[in-house]
């Protein structure tokens, strides 16, 4: 299946590629060469936290000519950023602004504010943004259009639909404390509605008589005008011009988060030509290594479930071809290839097959190392074997595209009920206690995709805009949406639908269709109390009390096959495509925790082929006849996936399941070590004095960057960080960043500050070389003049704003050493050391777990070796076996020869064919990545998936103990104890394999033969 082996470029995604930093020609074109090598196909060019230039400046558009001429060289393609994201545009006439309602309490405020409503001792004020655009506002838009998309990107029109694919919008929305009152409002409800709003602007955040109605008004008004103003627009824009319109919306996981940005996030999907979704953390149960929640767990539950339905719904219905996820940031640099796999894998059975990684980032100088991690590019250790995963992700994304996807079922989406309960908020608060019944259906609804992916039911949600637009019955009885038709529709939890939507339900129940009404039955029209259910009148509707009776009805369904294990229905999940030849079946084990076996049964007899995307290979199935239906014995890995094709076959083709025996020769945890990187200390604690003042007391580093801008000091600075050696040693250097603005000292001898072009990892980290470092203590000074780093004028802004000033950051000793420290209690699963860390020699042979041996903030490739004696049988087959791997990626080396690169479960490596009778050497090439070197390392509860809290102005916050509320506090000067944000030691993840042998299967192994 050469299509699957090699799949078009396309299939490789589109990444956030970061500009922050001062661009460089040079260095720009030698990353753009980097991704292409790494198998970047396309890259969204985005302004990013710590961006030096002019943007949206001449400066800034010579550095985007580069960018497009680089790129159309490599064959690759370039998405632009619109100019600015909706919700933040420079220069914006004031009658293109959005405006809002804005709650007060009577007789307050000044006397030019415009009263729109008053009710009990609450007021309701127009209130002008400013700098939102008015998206419900047609002439509004076609400013935003000529400033953002024509004027902005004129000069490289000539590349549209070439080397540059479309022009990205980013999170279209508006601020979610006001409600919007776009100009025109007043007319356009009355024509539409027949009443005026302004006079009930208090039902839309009081529960008082008619509220439900007009808030149902209200914002399906709004919803409509954003649909024809803005996405419509913008859509007709970049296709006129030979572009494609992508992009991804804001809070699309709750139907009351999505309201509150946006009004509607499904309806909106069908006018992208690559319709978007961003799901950002990362939290994976696993049983090595674990990442960790955060606070809001279910919030992420909600997301990665929620989100990717409705959007590859919509994509389905308007028979678009890709599905954007932006995925992986605001996480850990310690996403390995195995957590990245597992979270892509993830969305992909949904039907998501385009990845956005977040993100490609040009620079790590100063606060852009802490913004928003993972930081993958030519810095982190694995890049160099990113094309792995690259290729495997396009593989994945080709094959869930191959075949066309199936349609049974309908469920329609809740979002008008929704509205009706969703209130304004007053003082940060909903005002009404409605609001309470809008958090009761977000669950249901969230309960209810959870329950229909875990029965592995063929499903799609339907908004009743589309399904108004698009919707209808076919000939053969289906009710049709767009590109997908269904024989089951669901009403889940309705208390309102539109009149479009009724006529079609009575039209599918008088020819037979299925009509499922879970919970109670709708009883409004249009937004209009009826006082009874308006499904009274239409014959052979199910209802269904609750999810649990849903279940027994939709389980009479038959899609031509089954998977049946043991609880499998709470972590297996599977979707199937079919192209008249084959079926296209892909299994997702969403347990992270243990892997999975099971039997899945297809009707009639079929042959069966597992597709590895690793390296494009495939094999076939063993499996048996019963009954006229195949039933395949299958075992997915922990966080794992099966890809497999079936097709017609005779009974001939079958084969049976053997389970092989084996012995197990153990290798240990004494290893040979090797290091292929150079071994750090990280000095970040420090003393600082301004001017000639005493030396203050012991503080993190970035602890003196908060202290120094909360006083607003200007003036020289001195840094002084102290380390221990047990050895004098020679031939160390130094990783600085700017330090042609420095005077550098070692123990009082100035050393030279240029460092000739030699960095460590990233380019920002420059290196020194430093004299002898003595035995016992070691003093480095470092001097400057300080400036407080500039503040945004927003946070939005701070995206694209140059800021100027000092960023102190730590600095780091490089070169041939270990690095000693004691370990201290810890219940998080993950490492904990005192922060005296002590310099010795090398030791040649390690046991066990690495950071332990002197590594702790190592970030590279280690390579670990030894013999073993083996007794070669003709008929055996040996495989290498990792019980678990701390690192990203583990190459495998027997005898001098190459048998593969170990990067998730099950870790193994066949290593039949390089073994020799007798003495044997195994190497393992461990590679890690930057999150020992970068951190954060201080927070107490351990590795977590999400680093949200410092928001694009304050990314240095989540690797302290401040708070986003109080980001000048004084945690640094409480930190002798732990507090719920700080410790003072250093918390750090493993590094190294555990549980290495080899197993020996004997002469019973049936060698099957690899295809393609």
């Amino acid at each position: 299946m050469e299509c699957f082996k090699t799949p078009p470029d396309i299939y490789r995604g589109t990444d956030f590629w970061m500009l922050n930093g001062e661009l460089e020609d040079e260095e720009l074109i030698r990353q753009i060469h980097e991704m292409k090598d790494k198998g970047v196909f396309s890259f969204i060019a985005r302004t990013y936290i710590g961006l030096k230039s002019d943007y949206p400046g001449h400066r800034f558009k010579e550095k985007m000519k580069v960018i497009i001429n680089t790129a159309r060289d490599c064959g690759m393609k370039v998405f632009l950023q619109a100019g600015y994201m909706p919700e933040a545009v420079l220069g914006l006439p004031e009658d293109t602004a959005l405006c809002y309602i804005k709650p007060g309490i009577s007789g307050s405020g000044s006397e030019n504010e415009v009263l729109l409503a008053e009710y009990r001792n609450c007021k309701f004020s127009l209130f002008n943004s400013e700098t939102a655009l008015d998206m419900f506002n047609a002439r509004s838009v076609d400013f935003y259009l000529k400033q953002c998309y024509e004027d902005m990107w004129a000069e490289f029109s000539g590349e549209y639909g070439k080397t540059v694919l479309s022009v990205w919008v980013d999170e279209p929305s508006y601020r979610s404390e006001y409600l919007p009152y776009p100009r025109g409002i007043e007319e356009k409800f009355s024509q539409k509605w027949g009443y005026s709003l302004q006079r009930e602007i208090p039902g839309l955040f009081f529960d008082i008589s008619g509220y439900k109605t007009v808030r149902f008004h209200y914002w399906k008004l709004l919803q409509e005008l954003m649909e024809q103003s803005y996405f419509q627009r913008l859509q007709n824009w970049c296709n006129s011009r030979g572009l494609l319109f992508s992009g991804h919306l804001m809070h699309e996981d709750s139907l009351q988060d999505q309201i509150s940005r946006a009004c509607a996030i499904m309806p909106y999907y069908k006018y992208f030509d690559i319709p978007g979704i961003d799901c950002l953390t990362a939290q994976m149960n696993w049983c090595h290594n674990e990442i960790k929640p955060g606070e809001d767990e279910y919030f992420y539950r909600r997301a990665i479930t929620n989100t990717p339905i409705q959007c590859t719904s919509a994509a389905r219905q308007a028979g678009r071809e890709h599905v954007l996820c932006e995925m992986y940031g605001v996480s850990t640099q310690n996403l390995t290839f195995r957590d990245q796999r597992h979270m892509f894998d993830h969305f992909a059975s949904y039907g998501v097959n385009h990845r956005c990684i977040h993100g490609l980032f040009y620079s790590l100088h100063g606060r852009c190392k802490r913004a928003y991690p993972p930081h993958i590019s030519y810095y982190q250790p694995y890049w160099k074997d990113y094309k792995r995963m690259a290729d495997y992700v396009a593989r994945v994304s080709r094959f869930i595209s191959l075949g066309k996807p199936q349609g049974d079922i309908l469920v329609v989406h809740p979002l008008e009920t929704a509205y009706m309960s969703y209130s304004g908020k007053i003082n940060g608060c909903p005002a009404e206690a409605s609001s309470q019944n809008l958090i009761v259906l977000d669950k249901h609804f969230h309960d209810l995709m959870v329950s229909l992916t875990a029965k592995m039911y063929v499903f799609d949600l339907g908004d009743e805009r589309t399904i108004e637009m698009w919707g209808e019955i076919t000939a053969d009885n289906r009710f049709k949406v767009g590109q997908m038709t269904y024989s089951t529709v669901v009403l889940p939890y309705l208390s309102v639908l539109q009149t479009s939507t009724l006529d079609l339900i009575k039209k599918f129940a008088e020819q037979n269709g299925e009509i499922i009404v879970l919970g109670k039955a709708p009883d409004m029209l249009d937004g209009y109390e009826k006082h009874k259910s308006i499904l009274t009148d239409i014959k052979n509707i199910k209802f269904a009390e609750d999810i649990h009776i849903l279940n027994k009805i939709l389980s009479s369904h038959d899609y031509g096959y089954r998977f049946s294990g043991e609880k499998d229905e709470l972590f297996v999940s599977i979707s199937k495509r079919n192209d008249g030849e084959k079926d296209y079946y892909y299994v997702f084990n969403n347990d992270c925790s243990s892997a999975h076996k099971g039997e899945l049964t297809i009707k009639g007899i079929v042959r069966a082929i597992q597709w590895n995307a690793f390296d494009g290979t495939g094999k076939e199935l063993p499996c048996r006849c019963e009954n006229g239906q195949t039933v395949i014995p299958v075992t997915i890995e922990e966080g794992g996936s099966l890809l497999m094709t079936t097709e017609t076959a005779s009974v001939g083709n079958f084969n049976t399941n053997e389970d092989v025996p084996y012995t197990v020769k153990r290798l240990g945890d004494k290893w040979n070590i090797a290091r292929n990187s150079p071994n750090v200390l990280l000095l970040e604690y420090c003393r600082f004095r301004r001017g000639r003042s005493d030396f203050s007391p012991l503080y993190p580093v970035l602890a003196v960057q908060e202290i120094l801008v909360y006083e607003n000091y200007r003036g020289e600075l001195t840094l002084q960080f102290v380390f221990e050696s047990d050895i004098s040693i020679s031939g160390l250097q130094l990783a600085i960043e700017d330090p042609m603005e420095q005077v550098v000292t070692l123990n009082g001898m100035e050393i030279s500050n240029n460092p000739k072009g030699r960095y460590y990892l990233a380019k920002s980290f420059e290196v020194l070389d430093l004299p002898e470092i003595r035995a016992g203590e070691n003093i480095i000074e470092i001097k400057r003049e300080f400036v407080p780093l500039s503040r945004a004028k927003s946070p939005i802004t701070s995206l694209f704003e140059h800021q100027h000033g000092v960023e102190l950051e730590s600095v780091y000793i490089i070169g041939n050493f270990s690095v000693i420290a004691d370990t201290e209690p810890i219940n998080t699963g993950i490492l904990r050391y005192n922060k005296n860390f002590v310099i010795r020699d090398e030791k040649k042979e390690v046991f066990g777990e690495l950071t332990k041996n002197g590594y702790p903030f190592f970030a590279g490739t280690i390579s670990l070796t030894k013999s073993f004696c083996y007794s070669k049988y003709k008929s055996d087959r040996a495989v290498l076996k990792l019980g678990a791997l701390n690192g990203c990626t583990c190459g495998v080396a027997v005898n001098g020869n190459d048998c593969g690169l170990l990067c998730w479960a099950p870790y193994e490596a066949d290593i039949s064919s390089v073994l020799n009778d007798g003495e044997n050497t195994v190497t393992l090439t461990v590679t890690n990545t930057l999150r020992n070197l970068l951190g954060p390392y201080h927070r107490p509860n351990g590795e977590t998936g999400n680093l949200f809290g410092g928001d694009y102005e304050y990314p240095n916050l989540v690797w302290t103990g401040a708070t986003f509320e109080n980001p000048q506090s004084d945690w640094y000067d409480h930190r002798e104890l732990d507090t719920c944000t700080w410790t003072d030691s250093y918390l750090l993840v493993p590094l190294g394999v555990e549980d290495a042998e080899i197993r020996i299967y004997h002469e019973s192994f049936m060698n099957r033969k690899a295809l393609g």
